[in-house]
């Protein structure tokens, strides 16, 4: 299994952004309470077979080919704290002018 960390990023990282409808599917997503946990080496281990499939094999697909000297996947259930409306409110402006919509 491939190394998976939620890291704090910076503007020195170049990442992809992952963007697609949950749809009724129950998603895996990033909390205050988990936070600190995902950001340990491997911290997704525990949830990985939770976490939709397309999403895993988006992560793996970005840790196995050497694409634009680009290691990280951006992901809005994996990098939104879902129970954080001030974090999400920062994020979703962030990515307003990128995708055309609030993430």
């Amino acid at each position: 299994m491939i190394d998976t960390i939620i890291i704090t990023s910076t503007t020195s990282h170049k990442y992809f952004a992952f963007s697609y409808v949950w749809g009724d599917a129950a998603q895996v997503v990033l909390t205050r309470q988990n936070v600190d946990t995902w950001m340990q080496p491997g911290g997704l281990r525990q949830v990985w077979h939770s976490i939709s499939r397309v999403i895993r094999e988006a992560i793996q697909l970005i840790s196995e080919v050497d694409l634009y000297d680009t290691r990280y996947l951006w992901v809005d259930s994996l990098c939104i704290l879902s129970n954080d409306q001030e974090h999400k409110h920062t994020q979703s402006a962030r990515w307003m002018p990128v995708t055309g919509k609030p993430s």
